[in-house]
């Protein structure tokens, strides 16, 4: 784990904590406290542990809870025993709250967004504080209990949407010597002849760049392809439940890079007993919302490779689906013609 955010990611690379930057441009403030997190990460488990650092064991603890259905309080007890087991000196949390508050600030973390049980809606925006569904008229919760004391109360919504805000993960991709320059390889490194090797040999990839000088003049600015599709996480066929992840795929990474699974973008998750169908523009609100705002307004970024702040943008070329997926994504199931586009309002 350690070997992985700190030497395969290249995080010293450039910099070393404490020292003054070369550059006159300092950190971002995500960044710097990235930094001090990954430092903290490297912590051992308890004074002359050499086979656990404190980020290694909070990670495979949390994993385990998450794959056994562990709950908080459970988790609570058991971190209690390892605790008092440990010798003295030990960095773990207290509780259940501290990893994951440990965990949520290296970035493993995500938005946790209700949903209308019958896709109509999410609860967000104008809908924030509704307690149903404006259009099908469908409650918010599945139930409300109320605590012993008659003051705590516990709401469970129908569905919940997971969001993974894509801002701060194209910053802490920037913020590897190593990935940082992977971003540019389409510029940089590749072999730029008539062959089409990657993507940005594409006719598609240098119209855009002719239309759209004032991105392409920034050759860190991602370009994204956006994938959708839905499967069976338990992998048995009885059980009536799909689930339905929204991917981003960065392209300007090269061949052999941007088409692993590890490199994908995860930008939402869809749970639910069925798919969402034509409705599913209702969830590809949240993966437009970021791209829009990268597009439009961008976020300043710090560089590690090039020690300087730019400002990132990003753009979506492509969508990646097969034809069943094809319509839904277009709204309109009859007519998904992607030359014409008649009728498909979504694309």
């Amino acid at each position: 784990m350690d070997e992985m955010l700190l030497e395969g990611f290249g995080m010293y690379g450039t910099r070393t904590l404490g020292e003054e930057q070369e550059s006159e441009d300092d950190l971002d403030d995500d960044v710097e406290a990235y930094y001090r997190l990954v430092d903290d990460g490297r912590q051992e488990l308890y004074p002359g542990c050499k086979r656990f650092s404190k980020l290694q064991f909070l990670v495979r603890l949390l994993h385990i809870k998450n794959m056994r259905g562990m709950s908080n309080v459970c988790f609570d007890q058991v971190l209690t025993l390892i605790k008092e087991a440990l010798p003295e000196g030990q960095a773990l949390p207290k509780k259940f709250h501290g990893a994951k508050k440990f965990a949520r600030a290296i970035g493993i973390g995500y938005d946790s967004i209700d949903a209308c049980k019958n896709d109509c809606i999410l609860f967000r925006k104008e809908h924030d504080d509704d307690i149903s569904c404006p259009v099908c008229g469908t409650s918010r919760w599945k139930s409300i209990n109320t605590g012993v004391d008659g003051r705590r109360v516990h709401k469970v919504p129908q569905k919940v949407v997971l969001h993974f805000p894509l801002k701060k993960i194209l910053q802490r991709l920037f913020a590897s010597t190593n990935t940082a320059s992977d971003v540019r390889w389409h510029s940089e490194g590749r072999t730029k002849d008539d062959l089409i090797r990657h993507p940005d040999d594409s006719p598609a990839w240098k119209h855009f760049d002719a239309i759209h000088k004032d991105f392409s003049s920034e050759v860190c600015n991602v370009r994204f392809g956006l994938g959708a599709d839905g499967f069976n996480p338990f992998g048995n066929m009885n059980l009536s439940y799909s689930i339905w992840p929204i991917v981003l795929i960065p392209y300007n990474l090269p061949p052999w890079i941007c088409m692993k699974q590890s490199n994908f973008i995860l930008s939402v998750i869809i749970p639910g007993k069925k798919s969402p169908g034509k409705d599913m523009d209702v969830y590809m609100q949240l993966t437009i919302d970021d791209l829009l705002e990268l597009w439009n307004d961008g976020v300043w970024t710090y560089d590690a490779s090039r020690s300087k702040k730019f400002l990132l943008r990003a753009a979506l070329l492509w969508t990646i689906s097969d034809w069943p997926r094809h319509g839904s994504l277009s709204v309109e199931n009859i007519v998904v013609c992607s030359h014409c586009l008649s009728k498909t309002c979504s694309l």
